[in-house]
C-alpha cells in the first residue's frame, strides 16, 4: 500500500503576511497600494495615475492551492487615446523585458537564459 503526500495548501494568513511586505516595497516609491480580500483570499491592488481616464492597475493574489505560494499579477493599461501603435508595442516590450530575466533567474539550472 502506498500512501500519497499532498502538499498543505498556503494559508491565508501567511499569504496576507506575503502580500503586506510587497505592498511596502511600493511604499519605499511612494506608490500607494491597496490590501483588502475578495472573498476569503488577500489581494493586493496598485492604482496609478496616467493623466487619462484610466488609471494603471496591478493586481497581486496568491495561489493558496500551491504550498510555495506563488503569486499572480494582473496588469491592467489603457493607453491613451491617439497613441500609436508603435509606442503601445515598445511599451509592452519593456515591460515584458523588465519581467524575464526575473523569471529566468527564478528559474533552477537556467542561469545561461539570464542576459548579461
Amino acid at each position: 500500500m502506498t500512501t500519497e503526500h499532498n502538499p498543505q495548501q498556503a494559508s491565508r494568513n501567511r499569504a496576507g503576511r506575503h502580500l503586506a511586505t510587497v505592498a511596502a516595497g511600493f511604499l519605499g516609491h511612494g506608490i500607494v497600494t491597496r490590501l483588502s480580500c475578495i472573498g476569503d483570499v488577500p489581494v493586493l491592488t496598485i492604482e496609478e495615475p496616467t493623466g487619462g481616464p484610466d488609471p494603471t492597475t496591478i493586481s497581486v493574489n496568491p495561489n493558496l492551492s500551491d504550498p510555495g505560494l506563488p503569486l499572480e499579477c494582473t496588469f491592467l493599461w489603457t493607453p491613451a487615446p491617439g497613441m500609436p501603435p508603435e509606442t503601445i508595442a515598445d511599451t509592452l516590450i519593456a515591460v515584458l523585458n523588465a519581467v524575464r530575466p526575473l523569471l529566468a533567474a527564478d528559474s533552477p539550472g537556467n542561469e545561461e537564459a539570464i542576459p548579461r
